[in-house]
């Protein structure tokens, strides 16, 4: 098996933050354990989907899904993954990001 970083980008979600509902998007990175690239990104992006804290804090209505995305993908030694999954770093929509 080979094993990957996935960053994932989160967009259009709308989230009770600091009081009141936001769109807000965020970065996420995920490890995976797998045979290709392509799933790679799937299991990523499911992973994510399946978040219970991220799913909790989702105001969208079914017209107005958020959306996700792979922004960056690579290879890795198994040395490198990360014992625990990292946390999201929210961003507001239309804030420049980095």
């Amino acid at each position: 098996m080979r094993h990957f970083r996935v960053l994932i980008l989160g967009e259009h979600y709308k989230i009770d933050w600091l009081g009141r509902p936001r769109y807000m998007g965020f970065y996420v990175t995920r490890f995976v354990e797998c045979n290709s690239v392509e799933e790679a990104e799937r299991l990523a992006i499911t992973c994510v989907q399946n978040d219970e804290s991220l799913q909790s804090k989702i105001m969208n209505e079914k017209h107005d899904p958020p959306r996700l995305r792979v922004d960056g993908l690579e290879e890795i030694s198994k040395f490198d993954v990360a014992p625990s999954p990292p946390g999201f770093v929210f961003f507001e929509e239309g804030e420049k990001r980095f």
